[in-house]
């Protein structure tokens, strides 16, 4: 076990919610970036295992260890309210496309990172009637971290997700929705698999606990002008909803 100075109580009560990186010091990349009080920076270097399975956050730092050397730790903010952290962690997450971070951040879907001509479209859309999306079974898929990574908007979409397959499979149309809540694209899932190179050769990484589409390009005009560039229901869009899926089932 690698040692690391944790905080004294005085330390702890002086700089309250905090937001911090994790650095790899072999090449200077930041992979995590979070949110706490108190030791919290901490907790992740213990090696724990989280959902009965070793985290990518987990596998990194014990890489790391194993080479004989420490994680960088950063504050990058202190003296924070919580809301006020839980907005910096979310820009941060967004300022790092290569995190092993589980979710992104808070606020994320409603507020972050976009483009001018996504914040002109997400404003200057009417959202959906609820009647109108409830018309058939979708699955949203929201796909902001994929697109910043550099993916296409269908392999941004269909690749890789933790998913209920079976939930999943029922989805008459899988939306494909950007960080202002429009939808780009309408896309059918023709088949689930899971995210593993034998089924996705050409994705470089593969996460056998996770699930990806082959499908292809809703091309019916009905479909396509009831939902392209219109902009979800607001109900999915709540602040605090961290995970990229969503059903309307």
């Amino acid at each position: 076990m690698v040692d690391y100075q944790e905080f004294t109580n005085d330390v702890c009560v002086a700089i309250g919610y905090y937001v911090y990186r994790l650095i790899d010091l072999r090449n200077g990349e930041t992979f995590y970036v979070g949110k706490g009080k108190n030791n919290r920076i901490f907790e992740h270097l213990k090696g724990e295992v989280v959902f009965d399975k070793i985290s990518d956050k987990i596998k990194r730092i014990n890489e790391i260890h194993n080479a004989g050397l420490k994680c960088i730790l950063v504050i990058h903010r202190h003296g924070l309210s919580e809301q006020e952290a839980f907005h910096v962690e979310s820009a941060l997450i967004d300022a790092y496309p290569q995190l092993t971070n589980e979710f992104d951040g808070y606020g994320c879907t409603q507020f972050g990172v976009t483009t001018v001509n996504d914040i002109i479209a997400k404003y200057a859309l009417e959202e959906i009637p609820e009647i109108d999306f409830n018309r058939h079974q979708v699955l949203i898929i929201k796909v902001g971290k994929s697109l910043k990574e550099g993916l296409d908007l269908y392999n941004a979409t269909r690749y890789a997700w933790r998913i209920n397959v079976k939930k999943s499979s029922r989805a008459d149309y899988v939306l494909s929705v950007d960080s202002g809540g429009v939808i780009r694209q309408i896309f059918i899932a023709n088949d689930w698999l899971v995210a593993i190179s034998d089924n996705f050769p050409e994705f470089l990484e593969h996460h056998p606990e996770r699930h990806g589409f082959v499908g292809e390009v809703a091309n019916n005009v009905e479909i396509i002008d009831l939902y392209k560039n219109k902009q979800i229901p607001s109900k999915y869009l709540k602040v605090g909803v961290a995970s990229p899926i969503q059903y309307n089932y």
